[in-house]
């Protein structure tokens, strides 16, 4: 039990904006961290305009709304939070260099609470990086109290920049996968053809499925393009692409009756039933752009998921082992790759056995007591700071 000066302590979460996948997190790292008498608070502004047509959004009653301003297109976030956690012994916050309230809160040598960031350590998703952002980003990674890494990757990252190891916790990314596991079983018990009809699919035909934001950095164009070259032995390959955003226009001439290769079916957002009917019926995952937790979509419904090397990928291209657990390929070899294991459906199913075993293994529970463990050992460091004379 961590006590702050006689009271109880306080752990204060600040995020831009605060997305449905993290609010299963915060639920149950407040549960456990109420069980070690350390209380939980969570603060969060709101999406940029384009975010809100991801309808993405998540709720949390207990949580603090922050007023939020975006500025120059939304390259810089104004976020004033150091007076509502004057109170706090440690916040987290993301290490992102447009969050300009988080560097004054570095730039502060007078701060009580500790401070530490969650994140990559580098923006990995960048397609062209600048040299002088990354030094920033550099700089300012080794200015934090503690590090929360989201994988591995992350957190060989961050050491490359000076920050001890010790300080630093790997807690491995994830989200809670246990119902989507359960509805997918649930939904193969029903049977194939019931969750196409559940979904409006042709009842023939090898599926593939795109599930994500229909944003630039998932390449949607190219997606598409790979289509074009997936063909059946017996029925033509179904693509299901499901999801919303900016992109959705490049959809409506794909879908044309006439169009070469795998016929193209626009599914917009998929959640509960919907989303674990069609992880139920499709044979792989293909995203041609950015990876991040969509991996363990694959992992929990035990299909391999199938990307391009270097298209901008989030630390949690880290759980996608090729050959193991998925396929990571040249992106001119995309296409060959996906037909490949439609044509070898026993490859398939060993790939997805193996995915469906390691996602077992990245559990929002295991994140959160990976998250537990740094918290408790970030407030002792710093009791043993403050007891120093």
């Amino acid at each position: 039990m961590l006590k702050a000066h006689g009271r109880r302590a306080c752990v204060a979460f600040v995020e831009r904006r605060l997305t449905q996948y993290r609010v299963p997190l915060f639920e149950a790292l407040r549960a456990a961290l109420a069980r070690r008498d350390i209380e939980l608070r969570v603060l969060h502004g709101d999406p940029l305009p384009a975010e809100i047509e991801r309808r993405d959004e998540g709720r949390l009653a207990w949580a603090e709304h922050l007023t939020t301003r975006y500025l120059a297109g939304g390259r810089i976030v104004w976020q004033p939070f150091r007076a509502r956690i004057a109170d706090a012994d440690l916040v987290v916050v993301s290490h992102e260099n447009k969050l300009l309230h988080n560097h004054l809160a570095l730039g502060d040598p007078r701060r009580r609470p500790a401070l530490a960031f969650f994140g990559h350590g580098r923006d990995l998703q960048a397609g062209d990086i600048h040299p002088a952002r990354e030094w920033f980003k550099r700089q300012t990674a080794r200015r934090a109290d503690w590090w929360f890494a989201y994988t591995q990757l992350s957190a060989d990252i961050v050491a490359t920049t000076g920050f001890p190891r010790s300080r630093i916790t790997v807690v491995d990314n994830s989200i809670d996968t246990r119902a989507l596991r359960a509805a997918i079983d649930e939904a193969r018990q029903r049977g194939d053809t019931a969750n196409r009809q559940l979904l409006g699919l042709p009842l023939e035909g090898t599926l593939v499925a795109f599930i994500g934001s229909l944003v630039p950095e998932k390449r949607v164009a190219r997606l598409l393009e790979v289509a074009e070259r997936l063909h059946g032995d017996a029925a033509p390959v179904v693509l299901a692409v499901a999801g919303d955003g900016p992109e959705r226009p490049l959809l409506q001439a794909a879908t044309r009756a006439d169009r070469p290769g795998a016929r193209v079916h626009a599914l917009g957002p998929v959640a509960g039933e919907r989303k674990a009917a069609l992880l139920a019926c499709c044979a792989l995952l293909l995203n041609p752009g950015a990876v991040g937790l969509g991996v363990l979509d694959a992992f929990a419904a035990g299909v391999p998921l199938v990307t391009a090397d270097g298209a901008g990928h989030g630390p949690e291209i880290a759980y996608l082992v090729t050959e193991h657990n998925g396929l990571i390929v040249a992106d001119a070899d995309l296409g060959d790759a996906v037909q490949g294991l439609l044509d070898d459906p026993g490859r398939c199913q060993s790939l997805g056995a193996a995915a469906r075993l390691d996602g077992r293994q990245l559990s929002i529970e295991h994140m959160v007591g990976r998250f537990v463990q740094g918290i408790e050992d970030c407030l002792s460091q710093r009791r043993g700071k403050e007891a120093r004379p």
